[in-house]
């Protein structure tokens, strides 16, 4: 659509030729939202840590690339499903993760440790 009205250069994110249109398209909404919020509202600097809260799959991946992209320091998701976690940590997406369990005082606990300096929350259900 883009290549067909006019548009401002600096609002494009762009996309890897591998990627899955019609999965973009049915995030984009929520997901855009996120990236353009870290972008254009709160301008990331390289010193600073995300923290991305238990969000859907494909949220948290443009959230994980957005931070990325904006040059955040320390990039942190927490969910509950351990291998989505994993999956985004060995494509080197985050750099730590949190599982959430049943267990409020270990999750304090690994929040507290890990966490503690986190500068920006994103958490799409806000």
């Amino acid at each position: 659509m883009s290549a067909r009205i006019n548009v401002d250069q600096n609002m494009l994110v762009p996309l890897s030729e591998a990627a899955d249109f019609v999965v973009f398209a049915d995030t984009m909404s929520p997901g855009l939202r996120s990236c353009f919020a870290l972008r254009e509202r709160v301008h990331i600097q390289h010193v600073e840590t995300i923290l991305i809260l238990d969000i859907t799959e494909n949220l948290r991946q443009l959230a994980a690339a957005s931070a990325q992209l904006l040059d955040a320091k320390y990039v942190i998701s927490v969910e509950r499903n351990s291998f989505n976690l994993y999956q985004l940590f060995t494509d080197d997406k985050i750099d730590s993760f949190i599982i959430l369990n049943d267990d409020e005082t270990q999750f304090q606990q690994v929040m507290q440790k890990e966490a503690a300096d986190v500068d920006i929350k994103i958490n799409d259900l806000w």
